[in-house]
């Protein structure tokens, strides 16, 4: 099992700003964020550090108080978004697989998931260009996809055929791909159609 990266410990369990006072606090907040802003708008190549720190309102020189570089601002960004995502899909309902109602769970809970995903969309495509110029970056985000797929399998568990870890993956994948952009009602329809008939082998 892939262990979580510091960075993505720093947001999933650690406190970052126990230490700081209320104003160090809050001029960090108005970074993330304007770096979130920035950063979306302009992408990974087309940012720098004066960008962001100019954005918030603040000193080249405050934003090291905070990061150590754009790439440590982007882990966190990124870390949050995955955070945000991950949430929506652990509330994936169980009974999806042998309720009564499970279509309209399932329904529900993908309409949620796309929309979840859709709004950190943009964050997590900035992670991605990062890593393609800095593989170590990559490390982060892979405890997050075991994560995912560790849920995936506990999701499917219960359906008591097949190769649940294998097809835990290939489950991580088609949410992944149905994420990737807003889906409309049909869309959401196909989705739950695949999940049942495909992955739990209902009739």
């Amino acid at each position: 099992r892939a262990r979580l990266g510091p960075v993505i410990r720093e947001v999933l369990v650690e406190d970052a700003t126990e230490h700081l006072s209320p104003g160090g606090a809050g001029t960090r907040a108005s970074l993330l964020k304007a770096g979130h802003d920035v950063l979306v708008s302009r992408g990974y190549h087309g940012t720098r550090v004066d960008d962001i720190a100019a954005a918030a309102g603040v000193s080249h020189g405050a934003f090291y108080r905070y990061f150590d570089n754009k790439d440590h601002l982007i882990r966190l960004l990124a870390a949050q978004a995955i955070r945000t995502v991950s949430m929506t899909l652990a509330a994936i309902p169980d009974s999806a697989v042998t309720g009564p109602s499970g279509s309209a769970a399932l329904r529900r809970w993908l309409r949620r998931y796309d929309t979840t995903n859709a709004a950190e969309a943009a964050m997590i495509g900035v992670w991605v260009d990062a890593t393609a110029d800095d593989p170590s970056l990559s490390v982060e985000s892979g405890a997050a996809l075991d994560w995912a797929r560790a849920r995936m399998a506990r999701f499917l568990a219960p359906r008591g055929f097949g190769d649940v870890d294998a097809e835990a993956l290939v489950m991580v994948a088609l949410l992944d791909a149905f994420g990737a952009r807003r889906r409309d009602a049909s869309m959401i329809d196909a989705a739950v159609h695949i999940i049942q008939r495909g992955l739990l082998g209902h009739p």
